[in-house]
């Protein structure tokens, strides 16, 4: 038989970090609204930022639903590990776009993926649920069991090096 003893000092560390981390999710959310409706204002500088990457105004739409809609799921509860992973990434792929092809380092940018992946790193067990739950290995009709978290990851990966090549290709052109 185990006896667990809680002390009113490991509960109110408990609690401590809870409201901590509950306050960063309200503040990186809060910021991601902000940046979701400044991309939808339709400002000259916003249209012009989006212009210059040269992939047209879907871009802007796009970054501004997928913003709006990882501050939301920072909030819901089942929904936070997902949602910082959908804005950290999100935060890299800007902070990227502002290095390599706008020409400019955006700090702000930095501090808020510093954030979103500090939370990414606070929630990655309910990843790791999600993953197992719904994903995991496989079985394919008549091609054996496959592990599609290796398959997505090749994806990823090549994704990646397709994006690469093309921002290069723009870069030297």
């Amino acid at each position: 038989m185990t006896v667990s003893i809680t002390t009113p000092h490991a509960s109110l560390h408990r609690a401590a970090i809870r409201v901590g981390s509950f306050g960063a999710r309200v503040l990186v959310a809060v910021a991601f609204v902000v940046a979701g409706g400044a991309n939808l204002s339709s400002t000259p500088s916003i249209i012009e930022m989006f212009e210059v990457v040269g992939v047209g105004q879907w871009l802007r739409y796009l970054a501004a639903l997928v913003e709006v809609a990882g501050a939301v799921m920072l909030l819901l509860p089942g929904f936070i590990g997902l949602g910082a992973l959908l804005l950290a990434t999100t935060t890299l792929c800007a902070m990227l776009g502002h290095f390599f092809i706008l020409g400019d380092s955006r700090v702000g940018t930095l501090v808020v993926l510093v954030a979103t992946s500090a939370i990414l790193w606070y929630r990655r067990h309910e990843l790791l649920v999600l993953y197992r739950r719904h994903l995991g290995r496989r079985r394919l009709a008549g091609f054996g069991t496959v592990d599609l978290y290796a398959a997505f990851f090749c994806l990823a990966i090549g994704t990646c090096l397709a994006w690469s090549v093309l921002i290069a290709v723009e870069m030297f052109r």
